[in-house]
C-alpha cells in the first residue's frame, strides 16, 4: 500500500513537472497602445514615457510573497502624433507585465495643462490588446455672464448645471442645480471662477421662471484660450 502511494505521488508529481514543461514553451503576445491628445480638436500630444516591467509570480505552490521585477524591461515614448505603442512577446508563464507611465515631459501647448484621466500604469494581459488613452485639457479661469434680458420683475429665478464631457466623460446629470440670489431678478451679473477649471466641451442645462412662467433649455459652449474663456448666458 505505501507503495502504490509513493507511485500515485510520483506520477502526480511527473504531470506537475510535464504541464509547467509545456506551458514555459507556449508564446505569449502583449500589445500597448497609447494615444495622448486634445480632445476637442484632436491634438496630438508627444512627450508621454511608459515602462514596461517583468515581474516572477509569487511561488504558487507555496502561496504567499510578492510579485518580483526581473529586471526585463521595455521603453516607449510618444512622437508628434501622440502615439506610443510596443508589441512583444514571451514564453514564460510564471511571468507577469505592467506598464507604468511618466507624465514629467508631456509637453503642454498652453500655460498650464492637466492630464484628465492620467493613472500610474497599466498591467497586460496575455492575448488581449491595451489601447489606453489619455486627454490634455488646458487649465484656466472661466468668466461667467449671467443676464436676464427680458425681466419681468423680482420674482424671476434661475438656475443652472453644467458639466464638462472632455473632462468628465459622461453625461450623468445627479448632482445639485448652481443656485444663487445673484441670479435671481433682473440680474446682470459677471464674475470669474474662483479657481481654475479644465478646458474643453462644456454642457449646460438651464430653468428659468420668468413673470410666472417656466422656461428650460440646453446649450453647448467651448472653453479654450484659442477661442474663449467666457460664459454668456442670457436668457
Amino acid at each position: 500500500m505505501v507503495y502504490q502511494k509513493n507511485v500515485v505521488f510520483t506520477l502526480l508529481i511527473g504531470m506537475l513537472l510535464l504541464v509547467n514543461a509545456c506551458e514555459k514553451q507556449q508564446t505569449r503576445y502583449y500589445y500597448l497602445r497609447t494615444k495622448t491628445y486634445i480632445p476637442y480638436n484632436n491634438t496630438p500630444i508627444k512627450g508621454l514615457k511608459y515602462t514596461i516591467k517583468e515581474y516572477e509570480f509569487k511561488k504558487p505552490l507555496i502561496g504567499f510573497g510578492e510579485d518580483k521585477p526581473t529586471g526585463w524591461e521595455l521603453y516607449g515614448l510618444a512622437g508628434e502624433d501622440g502615439i506610443a505603442e510596443t508589441k512583444f512577446s514571451r514564453k514564460w508563464f510564471n511571468k507577469s507585465y505592467s506598464a507604468v507611465y511618466d507624465f514629467t515631459e508631456v509637453e503642454c501647448p498652453y500655460p498650464e495643462c492637466i492630464i484628465v484621466n492620467a493613472n500610474p500604469g497599466t498591467t497586460l494581459g496575455a492575448g488581449n490588446p491595451e489601447y489606453i488613452e489619455f486627454k490634455v485639457l488646458p487649465y484656466m479661469f472661466i468668466n461667467f455672464h449671467f443676464k436676464n434680458e427680458n425681466c419681468f420683475d423680482t420674482s424671476d429665478h434661475f438656475q443652472f448645471k453644467i458639466k464638462n464631457i472632455d473632462d468628465a466623460g459622461s453625461l450623468d446629470w445627479n448632482f445639485p442645480w448652481s443656485v444663487s440670489s445673484l441670479y435671481n431678478g433682473c440680474c446682470d451679473v459677471q464674475y470669474t471662477s474662483a479657481n481654475k477649471v479644465p478646458g474643453g466641451r462644456h454642457v449646460i442645462i438651464w430653468e428659468a421662471v420668468r413673470g410666472g412662467v417656466f422656461e428650460s433649455g440646453v446649450d453647448t459652449f467651448l472653453l479654450s484660450p484659442d477661442v474663449s474663456n467666457t460664459l454668456n448666458m442670457f436668457w
